[in-house]
C-alpha cells in the first residue's frame, strides 16, 4: 500500500473517531445545559416562595400588632364608636384591613387600590365569605402563605385572633403592582395564569407544584400551582429566557461546522501540499538520509543520488555556510550593541527573558534593583507557586487594577504593570510600567467612597457590606440608632445645625465604642452600629449610649440643644441573613419610636 493511500486511510479512520467524540460531546453539553436550566428554574420557583413567605410574615406581623391595639379593642366592644383608620392600608401598603366580631360580623374596614393608590367601597358579596369561612382554622396557620379571591382579585392574607372579641383580617393583592415587583426581584415576568392544567411530569417544592413548558426556543414558561383556600385554585406563570441553553447549542452548532472546515483545510494540505510536493521527493532521498545521519555533519555530508538543481544548490550552500556563520557573528555582536543602546536610551523598565532568566536588561533595571538577583527575589516573593516563570507573572499583572508590588531598597514599595511582547520564537521583551502613583491615588479613592463625608462614618453600601462578612465568621449584636424628631431639629434651626448634630452624635457614639466595633450612616438620621459583644451585653451597650445621649448638651454659638435617639437592638448569629437581622432591629426601633422615644428595644 502506497503512502498515499495509507495516509487517507488513517484520516479517514480519525475523522471518523473524532467525528463520533464530538457528537457525544456536544450532546453532553445539551443535556447539562437542561440540567443546569432546570436548576435555574428550581431556584426561581424556591426565590418566588420566599418572596410570598416574607409577604406573608409582614402581613402575620401586622396583624398581630393590630389584634393587641387598644383602640381595635374599644371598636370591638363598642366602648369607641368612632374611629378613623383611614390611612392605615396605604401606609403599611396592604390592601384590605378588616375587623369583625366573633359573629364574624364587619364592625371596620378599608379597602386600597395600591397599583392606582385609591381608597374603595368594600363590597356586600365579602360578608358571605366571612360568614363561610372557618376563620379560627386559619388563625393557626401562620407559617402556611395562605391565598384567597375577593371579586375576582387574587389575594395572600393574614388572620389574627382579638381574644374572645373577633378577628383582624389584613390582605395583599397580587395586582400589577405586586406581579413587577416580584418579576424585579426574580429577574423573570410574572403574571397571573386564572386557570390551567399541570402536565404529568410536574415537580413539587416548597410545597409549590409547577412544570416547564419549553416549546419555544427563546423562552420557557414556568406555571406554578397556587392553593386558593377558599376556592379553585389559580396559576403564577413565569416566563424566562433562555440564553444559557440557546448559547451552547449555538455554540455547538458553531463547533461542529468548524470542526468539517477545520478537518476538510486539513486534508487539503496533507494532500495537495505535502504529498503533490515532499512525498515523492522524501521517498528518493530516504535512504541518502539515513546514510549521511550517523556522520552528524549534515550540512557539508549531504549527498544526493541525482545530479540536478538540488545537488548543485545544496554543494553551493555548504560554501555559503561558513561565510555566512561568520558575517552573522560580526551583525549580531552589532546588533546587540544597538539594542542595548536602544534598550538603555527607554524611560521605562526593560528586560529580555525567555521565561525563566533574564538575557539583557537596561539601565533603569539596573538603577533600580542592582542585579537580577534582587529583581528575581522580588518575583519569588510575588508569587512562589509559578516558580520564577517570569511571563506567568507579566500575564497576571498586566492590567492597571493588578499591579505588582515590589520592594525596593530593602524598604521602599513600587507598583507596576507588565507588558509582554514576541522577538523570538523563545524570547520576549518585558516592559514595566510604574503605577505606583496611580495605584496610591485609586487606594485613596476607594477609601473615601467607603466613607461617608458629613460624619466620617461608613457610608451605607461599606457598613453593609462589613456586617455581611461578620455574619459569616462570628456572631454580633446589631444596633439602629435613629435620632428622635429630628425633622423638627431641621425645620426649627436649618440644615446646617442638623449636620452639626449628626456629626457630634457619630463622634459621640464612636467615642464610646471599642475599636473593633463598626459604626456607618445608613441614611438621614438613622446609624448603624455591629458590636462585637454578647448578647446579655447588648442593652447595656444600647442604654449607655442612649443615655450619653440623652445627658450631652449640644451648644452652637448661642444654642443649647439636648436631643434624644430610639435604639432598636437584635443579636446576629449564622440563622439568618443580614437582611433578616436588619429587619428585626428596625422593627425593635420601631417599637421603640412608638412606645414613647428615647428607648432602647431588643427583639
Amino acid at each position: 500500500m502506497t503512502i498515499n493511500k495509507k495516509i487517507f486511510l488513517l484520516f479517514t479512520c480519525l475523522f471518523m473517531l473524532l467525528l463520533t467524540l464530538i457528537f457525544f460531546i456536544l450532546k453532553d453539553r445539551e443535556s447539562n445545559a437542561l440540567t443546569f436550566e432546570n436548576n435555574l428554574v428550581q431556584n426561581r420557583v424556591i426565590s418566588l416562595h420566599k418572596m410570598l413567605n416574607i409577604k406573608n410574615l409582614l402581613l402575620n406581623n401586622i396583624s398581630y400588632e393590630y389584634s393587641k391595639s387598644e383602640k381595635i379593642i374599644d371598636i370591638l366592644t363598642k366602648k369607641e364608636t368612632y374611629y378613623d383608620f383611614h390611612e392605615i392600608a396605604s401606609n403599611l401598603d396592604i390592601s384590605y384591613f378588616i375587623v369583625l366580631d366573633k359573629n364574624k360580623n364587619i364592625k371596620y374596614s378599608e379597602v386600597f387600590d395600591t397599583s392606582s393608590k385609591e381608597y374603595m367601597d368594600i363590597t356586600s358579596s365579602i360578608k358571605y365569605f366571612f360568614d363561610d369561612a372557618n376563620l379560627d382554622k386559619y388563625v393557626n396557620m401562620k407559617d402556611k402563605i395562605k391565598f384567597t379571591t375577593f371579586e375576582y382579585e387574587k389575594l395572600i392574607f393574614s388572620i389574627e385572633k382579638v381574644e374572645g372579641l373577633g378577628y383582624i383580617f389584613v390582605a395583599k393583592a397580587l395586582n400589577s403592582s405586586f406581579l413587577s415587583e416580584l418579576s424585579s426581584a426574580l429577574d423573570v415576568y410574572v403574571s397571573l395564569l386564572p386557570s390551567y392544567t399541570l402536565n404529568d411530569n410536574y415537580k413539587t417544592v416548597n410545597d409549590f407544584d409547577y412544570d416547564i413548558n419549553r416549546e419555544e426556543l427563546e423562552s420557557l414558561y414556568i406555571n406554578v400551582k397556587v392553593n386558593d383556600y377558599f376556592d379553585d385554585s389559580f396559576y403564577l406563570f413565569l416566563k424566562m429566557k433562555r440564553e444559557i441553553f440557546n448559547e451552547i447549542k449555538q455554540s455547538n452548532r458553531l463547533l461542529l461546522e468548524l470542526f468539517f472546515v477545520s478537518f476538510l483545510l486539513f486534508i487539503f494540505i496533507i494532500f495537495v501540499f505535502i504529498n503533490k510536493i515532499f512525498t515523492s521527493r522524501i521517498e528518493k532521498i530516504s535512504k541518502t538520509v539515513k546514510a549521511v545521519s550517523q556522520k552528524k555533519d549534515l550540512v557539508q555530508n549531504i549527498e544526493l543520488i541525482y545530479d540536478d538543481e538540488i545537488t548543485y544548490l545544496t554543494k553551493k550552500m555548504n560554501e555559503m555556510f561558513k561565510t555566512i556563520h561568520n558575517s552573522q557573528t560580526e551583525t549580531i555582536k552589532k546588533e546587540r550593541d544597538f539594542l542595548q543602546s536602544v534598550l538603555d536610551s527607554q524611560q521605562h523598565i526593560i528586560f529580555i527573558t525567555d521565561g525563566s532568566e533574564i538575557h539583557s536588561a537596561n539601565k533603569k533595571f539596573l538603577e533600580l534593583f542592582q542585579n537580577s538577583n534582587s529583581f528575581m527575589n522580588n518575583i519569588a516573593i510575588l508569587d512562589n507557586k509559578t516558580k520564577l516563570n517570569l511571563l506567568k507573572i507579566a500575564q497576571k499583572h498586566s492590567s492597571i487594577d493588578k499591579p505588582a508590588k515590589f520592594t525596593v531598597n530593602n524598604s521602599e514599595e513600587k507598583y507596576f504593570v507588565f507588558d509582554i511582547s514576541r522577538v523570538e520564537l523563545r524570547k520576549y521583551i518585558v516592559c514595566m510600567n510604574d503605577v505606583s502613583n496611580y495605584n496610591k491615588k485609586i487606594k485613596e479613592l476607594e477609601n473615601k467612597a467607603s466613607i461617608d463625608e458629613l460624619t466620617s462614618c461608613y457610608n451605607k453600601s461599606s457598613i453593609t457590606n462589613y456586617c455581611k462578612y461578620w455574619l459569616d465568621i462570628k456572631e454580633f449584636g446589631l444596633i439602629i440608632v435613629d435620632i428622635d424628631k429630628f425633622k423638627n431639629v431641621n425645620d426649627t434651626y436649618g440644615h446646617f445645625i442638623g449636620d452639626c448634630i449628626l456629626k457630634d452624635v457619630a463622634s459621640l457614639l464612636k467615642a464610646h465604642l471599642q475599636s473593633d466595633d463598626l459604626i456607618g450612616r445608613f441614611g438621614g438620621e438613622e446609624f448603624i452600629i455591629a458590636v462585637n459583644t454578647s448578647v446579655e451585653n447588648l442593652s447595656k451597650i444600647a442604654n449607655r449610649l442612649r443615655s450619653m445621649i440623652e445627658q450631652k448638651n449640644f451648644n452652637y454659638e448661642k444654642l443649647n440643644l439636648r436631643i434624644t435617639a430610639s435604639f432598636g437592638c437584635t443579636y446576629c448569629t449564622k440563622g439568618k441573613s443580614f437582611e433578616e437581622y436588619f429587619k428585626i432591629a428596625d422593627e425593635a426601633l420601631y417599637l421603640a419610636k412608638n412606645s414613647g422615644r428615647n428607648k432602647v428595644m431588643k427583639k
